[in-house]
């Protein structure tokens, strides 16, 4: 089968891009600028962009089936508007075009975020209501991402939606957000906790529920990629456990880091990086849901999560290895 797939230099779709290599795919992959790490795959590789339709038509062309993972992740809005352009406008365009080259499957990759998470003590399937328009700009890009997959589906294209929760774990090469948290938490780069947590998968468990929905998805349907619900406050615990060092930063209270989030704009603006966090992260943090239920893709799909404890050893033995984490 020859599959074409978007996001190939992201965490999720690097990921993806190795393991349907090794299942005897052909792959044909997009990619927005030019990854020498893929330079020795045997692949075919288009560059180009999500919104540009001679690309996505170079992509699909002779393809049997489209995993579209390619997105924007915001924790701080949609300032000039390029989110939403790739996560609604890219999701039509790939959409279009796969139903104009006959593509036989349509995989897209959603989120967690594109349901409404309260209330977060209750159980959160496939039926739950999707996120309102109070909702960050990135899980509203996210739930119309999805809503046009699934509409598509009615007009007759075989497409199938996963919802991963937060991805973590090896190989992580850029890093992942939460990647580079977990790196500045070992490296003694942060300097308090904030309450909260949320539901945390490993990356090679997403990637097998997508390839799992490449497989045997049903048209027209969403599955729940998710692990458990962990706190900050626990995940740190296991990372002092796992790499032998006192990883103990203060927890403060939420309403006493949202005081300080001028502060985290002025930081981010004068170094250049993301902020620490950010309004988005804080609600992300004490609103996520507790209760996310995947059995649907464990039935269906046959996923399988494992604990996060076992996906933390893995990546911080990658992340030393790769001289990212001090020794």
């Amino acid at each position: 089968m020859r599959v074409a797939i978007t996001g190939a230099s992201g965490h999720i779709g690097n990921v993806l891009m190795h393991d349907l290599l090794e299942q005897g795919y052909e792959v044909t992959a997009l990619q927005h600028n030019h990854n020498i790490l893929h330079d020795h795959l045997p692949l075919r590789i288009v560059t180009g962009d999500v919104l540009d339709r001679a690309s996505v038509d170079q992509l699909m062309a002779g393809a049997d089936a489209v995993i579209h993972t390619a997105a924007v992740i915001s924790i701080s809005g949609d300032k000039d508007g390029r989110m939403r352009r790739v996560n609604v406008d890219g999701v039509g365009l790939m959409l279009e075009a796969a139903l104009h080259h006959r593509v036989k499957k349509f995989v897209q990759v959603s989120s967690i975020h594109a349901f409404q998470q309260r209330p977060s003590d209750k159980v959160l399937n496939e039926s739950r209501t999707l996120t309102s328009a109070q909702s960050p700009a990135y899980d509203q890009s996210k739930r119309d991402g999805q809503l046009l997959a699934l509409a598509f589906a009615e007009k007759g294209l075989n497409v199938t939606v996963v919802n991963p929760t937060s991805v973590v774990g090896p190989p992580d090469i850029r890093p992942s957000l939460m990647g580079k948290a977990i790196i500045d938490l070992c490296n003694g780069k942060v300097p308090a906790l904030i309450p909260g947590g949320f539901d945390f998968v490993d990356v090679r468990d997403v990637v097998k529920g997508i390839t799992g929905a490449l497989q045997k998805g049903r048209r027209g349907e969403c599955y729940l990629l998710s692990g458990k619900w962990h706190s900050i406050v626990e995940i740190t615990g296991m990372l002092g456990e796992i790499s032998g060092r006192s990883i103990h930063p203060p927890l403060i209270p939420a309403w006493l880091a949202r005081t300080g989030l001028p502060f985290m704009k002025v930081a981010s603006f004068l170094s250049g990086k993301p902020p620490l966090y950010t309004s988005e992260s804080i609600d992300a943090l004490s609103e996520g849901n507790r209760q996310i239920d995947a059995a649907k893709a464990k039935t269906e799909l046959g996923f399988m999560p494992r604990p996060l404890f076992v996906t933390l050893q893995d990546l911080y033995k990658w992340f030393i290895d790769h001289d990212c984490i001090k020794k």
